[in-house]
């Protein structure tokens, strides 16, 4: 089974219906499903709190859906070091990176062209649903 790290814009497409919102879907029930092995960072599921908790106004189901599906992880010292290391992304984005790396991701989706592009493999949400989808 692949195991996939998931962006904070990817829940954001689902939970403000963008225009990803149905791959968005499609990922997180093969997530549900235990097709594939979802990691989220820790940071994520506050961010989406506060953004998204905004127009919502409660996501208990939806974290208790996350928690109870994906590895959640989170950052330590060492991880915030080598995220500031990278030069090309900003920090939340480095950091999600590294702790892609440290989960021993397969592939990272995420639909944000500037994530940084150094080992693992960055997904766009149409082409992760199509590839694990099938």
């Amino acid at each position: 089974m692949k195991k996939i790290f998931f962006d904070t814009h990817i829940f954001l497409d689902l939970l403000m219906n963008r225009s990803f919102a149905g791959e968005a879907e499609i990922l997180l029930e093969q997530v549900v499903e235990g097709r594939i092995d979802g990691v989220v960072a820790d940071i994520t599921l506050l961010d989406l709190n506060y953004i998204a908790g905004k127009q919502q106004k409660d996501l208990r189901d939806f974290f208790d859906l996350i928690n109870s599906s994906f590895q959640v992880i989170g950052a330590d010292n060492a991880a915030i070091k080598e995220a500031l290391e990278i030069s090309e992304s900003d920090l939340e984005k480095s950091l999600l990176y590294v702790l892609a790396q440290r989960a021993k991701a397969d592939a990272i989706v995420s639909n944000d062209r500037t994530f940084p592009r150094r080992g693992v493999r960055i997904l766009s949400s149409p082409r992760c649903a199509e590839e694990f989808s099938r």
